[in-house]
């Protein structure tokens, strides 16, 4: 028996030390640097091609209502492209954040602000909407809540803010959470989740030109959206 541990323990020393020879199976590399923050949503933030990574230029977590850009990397070449960015953006808002790549197109979708942010209307979970870009044409957005928080209020339309966007695999689903602004005014703020598919902007958008008569219809704040 004694001979057998002598044979196996130097062996095992031998084994031990390959092992610790291995290389790593991945290096990280820095990609970007600068001031600005370059924040990614928790999903999806890759495009469908595995070219471009999505980002908003957050330095901190909670500071989406002061946040104005969003911009997009190359993962090739390291390239970084401004797809959206408001200049007007204050210490109440809009803001902007949470990015996303579709699966299916070379489209980004995130968190705004409403467009009328001020001290009184500042950014928050009600007042905020989902926006959605073509990376090829910086900047021209589309709303994709159909939104309107003025009573006479539109059936099928929120009345609240979105957050949390997720797209299904082809593109045409969105899910999200929401938190709706009469409830919130009435002290039973509650966060749910829903759906959004395409198909009723015309609906709706015919909706909103006809009830256009109402005197109290802000258009920074009320509008239909693309899905």
């Amino acid at each position: 028996m004694r001979y057998r541990y002598y044979l196996i323990v130097p062996l095992l020393i031998i084994f031990h030390g390959v092992a610790a020879q291995k290389p790593p199976l991945y290096t990280p590399v820095q990609l970007t640097n600068g001031q600005m923050g370059h924040t990614l949503n928790s999903t999806q933030c890759i495009s469908a091609n595995d070219e471009w990574v999505v980002f908003d230029t957050r330095n901190e977590d909670t500071k989406i209502g002061t946040t104005s850009t969003i911009g997009i990397l190359n993962l090739r070449t390291g390239e970084i492209k401004t797809v959206y960015q408001n200049p007007a953006t204050t210490i109440y808002g809009p803001g902007v954040g949470a990015a996303t790549f579709s699966p299916a197109a070379n489209r980004v979708m995130f968190i705004h602000g409403i467009r009328n942010a001020d001290s009184i209307k500042p950014y928050g979970s009600t007042r905020r909407t989902g926006v959605s870009i073509d990376i090829a044409h910086p900047n021209v957005l589309s709303f994709m809540d159909a939104r309107n928080v003025y009573p006479p209020f539109t059936p099928g339309a929120l009345r609240g803010g979105t957050h949390a966007h997720s797209w299904s695999h082809d593109g045409k689903w969105v899910s999200f959470t929401y938190n709706d602004a009469i409830m919130e005014r009435l002290g039973k703020d509650r966060r749910t989740v829903g759906i959004m598919v395409r198909g009723f902007y015309q609906y709706f958008r015919r909706i909103a030109q006809r009830r256009s008569r109402y005197p109290i219809k802000p258009p920074a704040f009320q509008y239909p959206g693309r899905y």
